[in-house]
């Protein structure tokens, strides 16, 4: 089923802009309707002159807008003039030939201003956990607004230790979608202090790959990590793994060697240079005239200059300017800081979770250790805390289901599950009662 993005959400990056440049724009869906293959959006557009107005859609629920929307028709496009009741067109079968029925769609509006003079770049900033501060459905907004104002190129701007498989797999698939649905659209990485583990793996699906002095990339094992203990992933895993790490490295362009070198330590790398100048990987010990990258019980991690002379990295920068510069354009500057914002909203929202997880959990070992102080089947005394204590355990849980980077400390917070502490509570709640009905007809006899 198609449905619209919630009323009065409109995708216009330039928003923030459009006050200073003498233009107010808005756009407003007023209908979303779908006959067979063909889907009509009517909507009102509020300009002081003519807009590129383009359609954009999800099949991940609003999650992330990577869909490709070709066979349009309409008031859509370039030039599109302010006024009520216009119309847009798509024709589903002429972009997804198999039928959309089995996808959940949301399609949105984006309203362009004219480009501007001089050359844009739009940095989202990939900084934290990868599963925690860095999801896949943040960057999928933080893509769609950086794509509404079609920027010179897309910085994705990496700090990151690493973090959670499962959102790798989310990422990775997101990345290159979305490249491939938008090959014209520059993406490029610039690693800050790190990029390990998830986050290299991450950085290696983008063709262009720079770094800032002192940055390094690598160490990718996977690792298991259990109240603390860490182990390394079962073997079905880690092949799982690997297989999806090469993958990514070759859709970005780079020699997958080093993406697994990073992975395994049971891998020796060497390299040697090949007659055009460029650095040529083998497994196992050096050729004659090369040289041992990694060897056997290490994992690799490169600093920046050595990302660079081994093909991984394209250059070594100081800053934005000096990317521009590397990038082709030297004076460029930065556009909207739509997706900044989205990135700190969502940091705000961290923030508000892990502060109910504490009240939470401070709440659960008060009564926790009420609950033991109490005696018998007489639980009147703490009658209210019981109810408070069984109702926040099921909000710790729906915590962990909800923000899955919550989940390790979730269940590693109790000595017990929050299985048991349930079983515990309700066994006192249900004695509470049967306490009360038996006193209530002790008390008719």
């Amino acid at each position: 089923m198609i449905q619209p993005c919630p009323p009065v959400r409109v995708l216009i990056a330039l928003l923030a802009l459009l006050p200073t440049l003498g233009w107010g724009a808005t756009a407003s869906i007023r209908e979303m309707a779908q006959q067979g293959d063909r889907v009509t959006v009517r909507y009102d557009l509020a300009a002081a002159g003519p807009m590129t107005v383009r359609l954009v859609g999800s099949s991940d629920g609003g999650h992330t807008f990577a869909m490709r929307l070709r066979s349009v028709s309409g008031d859509v496009g370039t030039g599109v003039a302010p006024g009520p009741g216009k119309v847009i067109h798509w024709d589903t079968r002429g972009d997804y030939p198999e039928g959309i029925e089995h996808l959940d769609v949301v399609l949105d509006l984006v309203v362009e201003a004219r480009a501007p003079d001089a050359p844009t770049y739009v940095v989202i900033p990939l900084h934290g956990k990868v599963g925690k501060e860095i999801r896949a459905s943040v960057l999928g907004r933080c893509l769609a607004a950086a794509l509404a104002q079609r920027p010179s190129a897309v910085v994705l701007e990496v700090d990151s230790p690493g973090g959670f498989l499962s959102e790798l797999y989310q990422l990775l698939n997101l990345s290159l979608t979305w490249q491939r649905e938008h090959p014209e659209q520059r993406v490029v990485v610039l690693v800050r202090e790190q990029a390990m583990s998830a986050a290299a793996v991450l950085s290696t699906s983008v063709p262009e790959i720079y770094l800032l002095p002192g940055s390094a990339i690598g160490a990718a094992m996977a690792i298991h990590i259990d109240r603390n203990k860490v182990t390394a992933v079962q073997e079905k895993f880690s092949s799982a793994y690997r297989g999806k790490a090469r993958a990514a490295a070759e859709a970005g362009g780079h020699d997958p060697l080093l993406v697994e070198a990073m992975i395994d330590p049971d891998l020796e790398v060497s390299a040697s240079d090949g007659a055009d100048g460029a650095v040529q990987l083998v497994k196992g010990a050096p050729p004659e005239g090369g040289r041992r990258l990694i060897g056997e019980g290490k994992l690799l991690t490169l600093t920046a200059d050595e990302a660079v002379a081994v093909g991984l990295a394209a250059g070594v920068v100081n800053d934005y300017a000096e990317l521009g510069g590397r990038l082709g354009h030297p004076e460029w500057r930065e556009g909207s800081d739509a997706a900044r914002q989205i990135v700190a909203a969502w940091k705000e929202e961290i923030q508000g979770v892990e502060t109910d997880y504490h009240y939470l959990v401070e709440t659960i070992k008060d009564g926790l250790s009420r609950l033991r102080q109490s005696s018998g089947t007489d639980y009147s005394a703490i009658e209210g805390n019981l109810w408070e204590v069984r109702d926040a355990v099921d909000e710790l849980e729906q915590i962990a289901e909800d923000y899955p980077f919550m989940g390790p400390a979730v269940h590693n917070t109790f000595d017990i599950g929050t299985g048991e502490i349930k079983q515990q509570f309700d066994k006192a709640i249900g004695e509470l009662k049967r306490y009360r009905v038996q006193r209530s007809r002790a008390r008719r006899n």
